[in-house]
């Protein structure tokens, strides 16, 4: 979903259409159409299945990790209230996307990071044109509650709720994730996409179901994580490496992948 507001933001700027009313109409059309598929047959069992396994993780260690996730969680919203700081966030991870909204798109600007707007930048052009700084941090707070799920959700998949638990706690303690998460910076983002990219192509490397599917949305999150922050290039070599010796493992498949394998470097790229 972030992917496709960020690119969305993208085509926008490209046709010089970053106009203030234009977000404030789409957004709460897609709002209303999310609450419309949460309310149908499909969306009620999405949030049963979604109850019950939040059961499962929260009864499945002590109580204090998740008290010390909810106190976490609790600051970092009281937080984000708090006028931005951050020196990255107010010369360019807000800078660069304020100044494409004043000229209601891409525009030449004398500071390199505006010479590659990147996908975090871009979802937080959307913040600034509904009220301001304050929902571009708690868009980063909401980066650091997905990657917490995804870890518990991880942990569920391998019949280990209690270690998913137990990895969401002591990652969103970290001193420097707390620092930061707060505020308008794009690494929580970027280590989201990275761990999406990571699990999808574990999926693959297991042969599930719709392996396919899962090689290329492990592509496209490796795409997302490079394309918020450039230092995240390893994250898709790793992959790239591991789909070659996956390859290599299986010599019957590797003819038939090789296109697969292509299309989501493309799909990377």
């Amino acid at each position: 979903g972030y992917g496709v507001l960020s690119y969305g933001c993208f085509v926008l700027a490209t046709l010089h259409l970053l106009y203030r009313p234009v977000f404030r109409i789409a957004i709460p059309v897609i709002a209303l159409f999310y609450l419309a598929w949460i309310f149908s047959a499909d969306g009620k069992t999405f949030l049963c299945s979604l109850g019950n396994d939040l059961r499962t993780v929260f009864s499945s260690a002590p109580g204090f990790l998740t008290g010390i996730l909810l106190f976490i969680f609790i600051t970092d919203v009281v937080m984000a209230f708090v006028p931005e700081t951050f020196y990255d966030a107010l010369v360019y991870h807000l800078g660069v996307p304020n100044f494409y909204l004043l000229e209601h798109g891409f525009a030449p600007l004398d500071l390199i990071q505006s010479h590659y707007p990147f996908t975090i930048q871009m979802i937080y052009l959307i913040g600034l044109a509904l009220h301001g700084d304050i929902v571009t941090k708690l868009t980063h707070v909401s980066f650091l509650a997905l990657l917490a799920a995804t870890m518990m959700g991880m942990g569920l998949r391998f019949k280990k709720a209690a270690w998913g638990l137990s990895s969401a706690v002591v990652f969103c303690a970290i001193p420097t994730v707390q620092l930061i998460a707060p505020s308008s910076a794009v690494d929580i983002g970027v280590s989201l996409f990275g761990f999406m990219a990571v699990l999808c192509f574990l999926n693959y490397w297991e042969g599930n179901e719709q392996r396919s599917a899962w090689q290329i949305l492990s592509a496209l999150f490796a795409g997302l994580c490079i394309s918020s922050k450039y230092t995240a290039v390893y994250i898709p070599l790793i992959l790239f490496a591991g789909g070659g010796v996956l390859l290599m493992k299986r010599k019957s498949e590797a003819r038939a992948a090789m296109p697969l394998f292509a299309g989501s470097i493309l799909c990377t790229v």
